[in-house]
């Protein structure tokens, strides 16, 4: 690479460095932005969902109240209702019967007081408790000049009063007695105790700031929890004003704070209850998680500018650890894609199954292929039988508990035919009884493996041999070597002594013997050499034909029917150096290739066939020397004639 060149590269990298920084600090800046616009959102939405609730709660609550408060007085005004029509069909007269008869009416309502019948002219005429004499007239209260001058008001009640005697909250009800021509007859009032509604908002807890409050529909107020003795009586028509609408925000006329009302009508009574709470405690908590989560947006928004900013200084170190980081990630891409497994989970609560894409494909079913059950999908394998049974031992050693993890090997016929070895790792879920729940796990195609370790061993068993024999042939080799050296010198002294011994004498005659012996023991020799390959051949003319015709007899019988054998020969140029020539002995090569014809160099031996598949019928084997047998017969050959053969 030029230094142009590397300058160019340099600045590119520069510009795409600088590029980065940029781009780096604009989505930081955004990201930032983005945080704190979600954090005014989510406090946004937070303050709405807080307001909304408290609207819901406060007005389901008022809503119930005036349920409770309305089945109350229903059954006061239930007792009014009995007593006039009691009174109006026996028209009895004033005495103790009488007040027992509305005492023993009365009975069984606690709410209710006490229940008086009054005249037309205000006096009261039966009561249903024995209290001191009253002859105060009535005529001048409310709700009696209401009934009388408005015959279908149906029950009025009362201002809320402090009874003279007990001195308890109450509000009278009243209703309507006629004579039997229709005119005014007087009243049938009850005294209504509030302080029963008073104790059933005390039982409520609605927290600081909030109030129940029991109000006629004009706004007068009844009933206040918690207490406040100097409202009672007084008007707040702003809370009834709200009964007709869902809860809102309004502003209390006393101390100016705005509250969050919700108000409900009692449907038979001209009542209302509303409850009430303060804004500010209304939103206490809202504010309280806005501070929190402005101060912690605060602090993540410094954090994110310094993280930004020591981002962007080390961009230029991030950036080889970030291409580092790259190389690594592909790498580890492409070993989970050829990591070739299958995963399985078969769910036994549920009968439920999923089974990889893979999964199935390695057990040479298609990837649409449904599954049901674990015990389906088995029937439909082709599992050896010599390992279906290993399978499920593994499975239920596994299941009993008996192993830590299920793992097994097994062979699968594939539809076309092939026999693949599968390797199945998986572990089961247990239920809070120990039962099996679950088992799930991988498979993964281990033929190759299989092929390798079986190749492995076979190669292992070949190499043990090897061993064996080399290590026979190097002891063959040394003791060939020793006894060599002691042959020589035998023939040695024995060649001299058949030099010096007369011909046809005896000593001759046994120097010979001697030397044929020691001829005999020399070929022994030599054929021990050759068996432990350490022989050092001798150099000298070879009858190469006698070599070639061996071979070609042990061809020629493992040869097809359909392939003939024909035999030429002719002597090689003297003058060309052969790599088969005098002195290496044996160096001959036969194949059979070229649709089946085998020839020999020069227009030697020639082999043809039809229709067989090329195939090599030769080995190579290491020089060596003719055995003396074929030596003699042939005798001794030009050591200029040679052989080689070409495919």
């Amino acid at each position: 690479m030029s230094q142009a060149t590397a300058s160019g590269s340099l600045l590119a990298d520069a510009t795409r460095a600088a590029r980065l920084r940029l781009w780096i600090a604009i989505v930081g800046v955004l990201a930032i932005a983005a945080f704190a616009a979600s954090a005014a959102y989510d406090a946004w939405r937070s303050y709405n969902v807080v307001i909304s609730a408290n609207k819901r709660e406060l007005g389901n609550l008022a809503k119930a109240l005036a349920e409770q408060a309305e089945r109350s007085l229903q059954l006061a005004d239930l007792l009014l209702r009995e007593t006039a029509t009691w009174y109006e069909t026996e028209r009895p007269a004033p005495g103790n019967a009488a007040d027992a008869k509305l005492a023993t009416r009365a009975t069984g309502l606690p709410a209710v007081r006490e229940v008086r019948i009054i005249g037309e002219h205000g006096t009261p005429l039966f009561r249903s408790r024995e209290l001191p004499a009253d002859n105060s007239t009535l005529s001048d209260r409310a709700y009696f000049i209401a009934h009388r001058d408005h015959p279908n008001l149906g029950v009025v009640v009362s201002d809320p009063l402090i009874t003279q005697i007990e001195h308890r909250p109450a509000v009278i009800m009243a209703r309507r007695l006629e004579k039997r021509d229709g005119s005014f007859d007087g009243i049938v009032q009850a005294v209504v105790d509030l302080e029963d509604f008073q104790r059933l908002y005390q039982a409520l807890d609605l927290g600081e700031g909030s109030a129940m409050n029991l109000l006629r529909d004009d706004g007068t107020l009844f009933v206040r929890q918690p207490q406040s003795p100097q409202a009672v009586g007084a008007k707040f028509p702003e809370l009834v004003g709200t009964a007709s609408k869902s809860a809102r925000l309004v502003e209390n006329t006393v101390d100016r704070r705005e509250r969050f009302v919700g108000a409900a009508h009692l449907a038979a009574f001209p009542l209302v209850v509303a409850v009430t709470r303060e804004q500010s405690i209304a939103l206490r908590s809202w504010r309280d998680e806005t501070y929190r989560v402005a101060a912690t947006t605060l602090v993540l928004t410094l954090l994110g500018a310094f993280a930004i900013a020591a981002l962007v200084y080390q961009v230029r170190r991030i950036e080889v650890g970030a291409r580092a980081l790259r190389q690594s990630e592909q790498r580890y891409a492409l070993a989970m894609e050829g990591a070739n497994e299958g995963h399985f989970d078969w769910n036994f609560e549920d009968g439920s199954s999923f089974l990889s894409p893979k999964m199935k494909l390695l057990h040479g079913r298609s990837i649409d292929a449904p599954v049901t059950t674990r015990a389906a999908w088995m029937g439909t394998l082709d599992i050896h039988p010599d390992d279906l049974p290993r399978v499920e031992a593994a499975v239920a050693d596994h299941f009993a508990g008996r192993t830590e993890r299920y793992e097994v090997e097994y062979r699968l016929r594939h539809p076309d035919g092939e026999w693949h070895w599968l390797q199945a790792r998986g572990r089961c879920m247990r239920d809070a009884s120990g039962k099996v729940a679950r088992l799930v796990g991988s498979a993964i195609d281990v033929t190759a493996r299989k092929s390798a370790e079986a190749e492995k061993d076979r190669l292992e068993i070949q190499l043990r041999q090897s061993q064996k024999m080399e290590a026979m042939g190097t002891l063959a080799g040394g003791i060939a070597h020793d006894f060599n050296n002691i042959l020589g010198a035998i023939l040695g002294y024995g060649e001299l002594a058949q030099k010096a011994a007369l011909e046809g004498s005896g000593i001759r005659r046994y120097v010979d013997n001697v030397m044929h012996a020691g001829s005999r023991a020399k070929a022994l020799v030599e054929r021990i050499l050759a068996f432990s390959r350490s022989g050092v051949g001798e150099r000298g003319p070879i009858n190469v034909q006698a070599v070639v015709e061996e071979t070609l007899e042990l061809l020629a019988a493992s040869l097809p029917p359909a392939v003939r054998l024909e035999r030429g020969w002719r002597r090689s140029d003297r003058r060309r150096r052969d790599p088969a020539a005098p002195g290496c002995h044996e160096s001959l090569h036969e194949c059979v290739a070229g649709n089946g014809a085998w020839r020999r160099a020069r227009g030697g031996s020639r082999a043809h066939g039809r229709g067989a598949k090329p195939q090599v019928v030769a080995r190579r084997s290491r020089p060596r020397r003719l055995r003396p047998a074929v030596r003699e017969r042939h005798g001794k050959w030009n050591s200029a004639a040679s052989t080689r053969s070409d495919v």
